[in-house]
């Protein structure tokens, strides 16, 4: 049989992402507030985990608006069962067919689109449910602290998925470009988790568990500094990753996003390997202090690496144990290196070099 190739997702910023995607035949993903979001947690199949996956989404998204939100265990029932609710309309909508006598949802080659206002609108019917009918005034809270996420809320764009037609070409390389949603804590948080369910989503698929791959997180402060809520989905995605095969590769600028957001903390808690490249005396000395990774010597060796742009990087490598040590130089063909622009400076300089 022939060799199954890898999947490759990378959450990534600046123009390196769409750079690799052209050399590869990619799929990128860029977020721009006020813009159509490139997709949307909203659209699919709702299936169970979908449906626990969203209500924990839509709860996150109060807390991050109102942080005197404090969450119950009816809130997570009225939320679940109006997802599930404003669904089956939308399923309904879309018609039924007949196969081998046997009544089916029509395939209309589209996915099915839930908006958060099909949600408050479910949510609303809620009340004339026995079930539901001693809860009229936890749900009109609800449906107030929603503002901001339906209508004409600030955050509504991100939470209205558009039907969109299926993929029918399957990708090698899935990138996703959160660099301009640095600016807003609140749709960075509710993004990056989204992204990580997503990338889960697909590699949990039963064509792609045999596949395995990498995940690659550049920068890891744009998962949401100190929110403890994403932490815990980098921790899921890792462990479940594990067990598909699949690596996870975190990288960030110095080393205090790796002991300072929960992000961070996830990913050096769990690697088994440890690359570093050039670093400040200030950063050398802060990681002496909060890690016993490294020793005296190797601290010494890392201190002295050197990076020449356009010319080589020096990479000290260990493992966990530190049975595996070494340094090495790393130089950069010019496949990876118009691969790997990170400016919008570099990019025009490769195009101009492409037209002479």
């Amino acid at each position: 049989p022939s060799e199954v190739e890898p999947l490759v997702f990378a959450s990534d910023k600046r123009a390196s992402c769409e750079a690799l995607c052209r050399e590869f035949d990619g799929d990128l993903s860029v977020f721009t507030p006020n813009r159509e979001m490139p997709f949307s947690s909203f659209r699919g199949v709702f299936d169970d985990a979908k449906v626990q996956f969203l209500t924990k989404l839509i709860l996150t998204a109060i807390k991050l608006t109102s942080t005197s939100f404090e969450m119950e265990s009816h809130h997570l029932s009225i939320v679940s069962r109006a997802l599930k609710e404003a669904y089956l309309r939308r399923a309904r909508e879309k018609g039924v067919g007949f196969a081998d006598g046997e009544l089916i949802v029509a395939d209309s080659g589209e996915e099915i689109s839930v908006s958060m206002d099909d949600v408050i609108a479910s949510m609303s019917g809620l009340t004339s449910n026995e079930e539901f009918e001693s809860l009229k005034e936890q749900i009109a809270d609800l449906i107030t602290r929603l503002m901001p996420f339906y209508g004409d809320g600030i955050y509504a764009p991100f939470f209205r998925g558009t039907a969109k037609k299926k993929k029918t070409t399957p990708k090698l390389l899935y990138a996703y470009d959160l660099e301009a949603l640095d600016s807003d804590e609140t749709l960075k948080v509710l993004m990056s988790m989204s992204v990580i369910h997503e990338i889960m989503t697909m590699m949990g698929r039963p064509e792609n568990l045999k596949r395995g791959g990498v995940l690659y997180i550049e920068e890891l402060g744009c998962l949401g500094r100190d929110n403890p809520i994403v932490g815990e989905f980098v921790v899921e995605a890792a462990e479940r990753m594990r067990k598909m095969g699949f690596f996870l590769i975190g990288v960030a600028p110095n080393p205090r996003v790796f002991f300072e957001t929960e992000a961070g903390k996830a990913i050096w808690g769990g690697a088994d390997n440890f690359f570093f490249l050039k670093m400040s005396p200030d950063n050398v000395r802060y990681l002496k202090e909060n890690s016993s990774l490294l020793g005296p010597a190797p601290l010494e060796i890392v201190g002295s690496l050197e990076t020449k742009p356009d010319e080589y990087a020096e990479v000290f490598y260990t493992d966990k144990n530190g049975t595996h040590q070494g340094a090495f130089r790393y130089v950069q063909s010019r496949l990876d290196r118009e691969a790997s622009v990170n400016s919008e400076k570099d990019k025009a300089a490769l195009a101009g070099e492409d037209s002479e």
